[in-house]
Formats: C-alpha cells, sequence, structure tokens
C-alpha cells in the first residue's frame, strides 16, 4: 500500500513493521524475512515477501520460534479453555458463584 502523501512529506520512510505497523526508518530495521511464501487460504502457490520488524517485535518472535513445541500446545490449550469458559457463562451454564472458585 503506497501512501503518497506520506511519501512527499517524509521519503525516509522505508517500511512498516509487519507486525506493529510503525514506520521504520533503514536503520530501525532489527530483522528482515526474504524469501518465497504459500498462502493457502487465498491459494496462491509461490510470491514474494519481504517481511520487516521492529526492535520489540523482532525479539518477541524470536522468543516465539525458540519456544518447544510443548509450550505452543499449552497456549493452544489455554486459549481453547478459556474459549469453553467464555462460552459457558454467555450460555448461563456457569452460575457467578461457580465462577468464582
Amino acid at each position: 500500500m503506497v501512501y503518497s502523501e506520506y511519501e512527499e512529506l517524509e521519503p525516509e520512510w522505508d517500511v512498516t513493521c509487519c507486525t506493529c505497523g510503525f514506520a521504520l526508518h533503514k536503520n530501525e530495521i532489527v530483522g528482515e524475512i526474504l524469501g518465497t511464501f504459500v498462502d493457502y487460504f487465498e491459494r496462491i502457490p509461490n510470491g514474494e515477501i519481504r517481511i520487516c520488524y521492529c526492535q520489540e517485535c523482532w525479539e518477541k518472535l524470536k522468543a516465539i520460534i525458540s519456544d518447544d513445541i510443548r509450550a505452543g500446545i499449552a497456549k493452544r490449550r489455554a486459549m481453547e479453555n478459556q474459549d469453553k469458559y467464555d462460552n459457558s457463562m454467555k450460555e448461563g451454564n456457569i452460575d457467578k458463584e461457580d465462577e468464582l472458585t
């Protein structure tokens, strides 16, 4: 997406962080991924991609990548359990007294 009015005002902006969306100067790009991708949802078999990150988002990405698969499974189960709890609350299957215990 090109924002021509901003390019005219501040041409030194290079990219935005793909996670938080902040505009970055070239010297603020802390991590970058270049290569091909496959988009299974849109059915794009091979595309080229450049993903840039600010420092905070790059650190978060590295932490996620370095996690063991067991950590990912635990996070998913916790989210699914929270969703089940939230749905039960919406449906009225859990009393307020039960909620506190």
